[in-house]
């Protein structure tokens, strides 16, 4: 029986953790703002979500206020079926979600989308904003995977969701709907619903110029949150 023990306090040993190799890095770069403990196994983009909504009120519904020089647009959150795109997005707009400064290139922690430009505009279609750079090549710095999800459809005006430039390169630039738009259907992550129309609208018919650029985009003044 002494010998047994031996073996088997031998064997216990050696499948520590700390004799293992760390296991790989996935796909999901908000795990980044997260101290992972041994046995804390829950989605990363929950634990950032439950933290950010904490501080939001109560209430089941998550509203953004985006606040334009056009005048807000409010938004309801999929919190629950996509949160890995609403945690970005909410960390990314309150100042909590590292981010790379395209001036500085260096990290920073403050609202990522305060001052930026609705840089595309098409009529009838899409208004998209999200870039420090107010080019549409700029982001956050970083990138992460699609929630893709049968039951979210380009089916009405209003949808709120995420560029890309392909499957699970999701960044900081986002779009909304003036209409249906079926053949946008699993390509972008869907994460919201959008109101008012006339204020997308008007954000939609800013003057473009040559290259369709708006010569004087509206901008993004703030983005609030509050659970109602």
């Amino acid at each position: 029986m002494k010998h047994l023990a031996l073996i088997v306090a031998f064997l216990v040993a050696c499948d520590s953790p700390k004799d293992k190799p760390d296991p790989p890095q996935t796909s999901d770069t908000l795990r980044q703002d997260v101290a992972v403990t041994p046995d804390d196994t829950a989605p990363t983009e929950e634990r950032l979500l439950k933290g950010y909504m904490a501080e939001f009120g109560a209430g089941d519904a998550l509203i953004a206020t985006i606040a334009t020089t056009a005048g807000d647009v409010e938004c309801e959150l999929y919190w629950r079926k996509t949160p890995r795109a609403v945690a970005a997005f909410v960390g990314l707009a309150v100042g909590k979600r590292v981010w790379k400064d395209p001036e500085s290139d260096e990290d920073v922690k403050r609202p990522y989308f305060d001052g930026t430009a609705f840089f595309r505009v098409v009529s009838n279609f899409v208004i998209q904003g999200g870039d420090p750079t107010d080019s549409g090549r700029g982001g956050p710095g970083f990138t992460f995977d699609d929630e893709i999800l049968p039951e979210l459809r380009f089916d009405r005006p209003g949808v709120l969701a995420l560029a890309n430039n392909g499957p699970d390169t999701n960044s900081g630039q986002f779009f909304i709907t003036l209409r249906a738009a079926p053949h946008l259907d699993d390509r972008h992550t869907i994460f919201g619903s959008c109101t008012p129309a006339d204020v997308i609208r008007t954000i939609s018919q800013t003057p473009v110029n040559a290259s369709g650029v708006p010569d004087s985009p509206e901008r993004i003044k703030k983005i609030t949150f509050l659970r109602r």
